[in-house]
């Protein structure tokens, strides 16, 4: 099942949702009709499943880069980074006729997306807290809001029109700029040593601290 989901997912990105039958999906993807019709009813369940298989298969990425990853810092700035290139990368036909075009399945997909995100972030704040690397009396639940708020207010077709920077590179900063307003004294050098020829230092405003 998760082939044919990856395969009409593809079908969608590339070519939207609006203009897609259930006779484009069979023959793009190549399967009998009456087989999909065996496994959806219509195409507003095609679309219900494939968005529910792309939050599987971000989650597990997500999970994957999380226990890969030893220390909170570097975790939380990798797993910022994916979700930005997903931004980055992400097909805003496709988002835009979700918003209008289905907005239960887009309102299910964002909410449960949240809640992932939500999940990995406040996993990697006790983590950090263990380390020694984030305040302990961080306010996790405020920290986890202001994440996502964060994650909302980049929207890639917003961010294009008004800026000529790149994506990826303010995407760093930004994300750096929440390391930044947690961390303790030790990630200071932490920080710097492990972005050092980035030269963030100046756009946090982190000066002379001793190596």
């Amino acid at each position: 099942m998760d082939d044919l989901l990856l395969g009409i997912s593809k079908l969608f990105k590339k070519c939207g949702i609006r203009c897609i039958n259930m006779d484009d999906i069979a023959r793009e993807i190549c399967i009998p009709k009456k087989t999909l019709r065996q496994s959806f009813d219509n195409k507003n369940e095609v679309l219900g499943a494939v968005v529910q298989f792309e939050l599987r298969t971000e989650l597990r990425e997500l999970e994957d880069i999380s226990n890969s990853i030893a220390n909170a810092i570097d975790q939380i700035i990798a797993i910022s980074n994916y979700l930005g290139n997903k931004v980055f990368n992400s097909n805003q036909i496709l988002v835009h006729d979700l918003k209008k075009y289905h907005p239960s399945i887009w309102e299910a997909f964002r909410s449960q997306r949240e809640l992932q995100i939500q999940s990995l972030v406040n996993r990697n704040l006790q983590m950090g807290i263990r380390q020694g690397l984030y305040h302990e009396n961080i306010k996790t639940e405020n920290f986890i809001v202001s994440y996502l708020l964060r994650l909302h207010f980049i929207d890639y077709e917003v961010y294009h029109k008004r800026t000529n920077e790149k994506y990826s590179e303010s995407y760093d900063t930004l994300f750096l700029y929440h390391v930044y307003s947690i961390d303790s004294d030790s990630r200071i050098k932490y920080l710097q040593q492990r972005y050092r020829q980035k030269n963030i230092y100046n756009v946090l405003n982190i000066k002379n601290i001793a190596y």
